[in-house]
């Protein structure tokens, strides 16, 4: 049987408990029922690469080990739904946090290009950096939900990303959980200090 497999980034301890306050107060919006992400499966996803055989993995982890990316930094943006199909408003499928960082999405178009002419992957080259908090399984009011939705504060927390990883989908106990096993990692370039010279 095969691997569901993805490449990932991990968050700081410090910015996933802010993410667990956020969505407390998510939670206390009326007419919402949620499954919620426990606070140990915060990432933010780079790449889905589905689903993959032991030699695939091997692939995977040969090519991304040749990106040569120096660290950047990321910073926490406001709550978001995917949830618009053809202009309408539709019951949320998923509630998230955007991030924002020009090196985010570089570092994806380097994954995707490095992985994409490997024919045992099939790359969906759209990208919209978010980490995802909660999936909806009852919405009384889709326009309420926006509007609490729209008056949660985040705090704009910035953080460094130093490495990326390749990590893996299983399923876990009960069985809609998802359990996330980091499989490889691939470290990033320090940033280099400027040093002036006098003349």
């Amino acid at each position: 049987m095969g691997k569901t497999i993805f490449v990932s980034v991990e968050l700081p301890q410090e910015v996933k408990e802010h993410l667990a306050h956020v969505q407390k107060q998510i939670s206390q919006i009326p007419g919402l029922e949620a499954r919620f992400s426990p606070k140990d499966k915060f990432h933010i996803t780079l790449k889905f690469l589905g689903n993959a055989t032991g030699a695939d993995v091997e692939i995977a982890s040969d090519r991304l080990h040749t990106i040569d990316f120096n660290q950047f930094d990321l910073k926490l943006g406001d709550v978001g739904v995917f949830n618009q199909k053809e202009g309408k408003w539709v019951k949320p499928n998923v509630i998230f946090v955007k991030v924002s960082g020009k090196g985010l999405k570089k570092l994806n178009r380097v994954v995707h290009d490095t992985l994409r002419n490997a024919a045992v992957f099939e790359l969906n080259p759209r990208f919209t950096p978010h980490i995802s908090l909660a999936k909806p399984t009852k919405v009384s009011n889709v326009r309420d939900l926006i509007s609490g939705l729209k008056r949660i504060k985040v705090e704009r927390k910035s953080f460094r990303v130093k490495d990326f990883h390749l990590s893996e989908s299983k399923k876990g106990a009960p069985q809609k959980s998802r359990v996330y096993e980091r499989l490889q990692t691939f470290r990033l370039k320090p940033k280099r200090k400027l040093s002036w010279r006098r003349r």
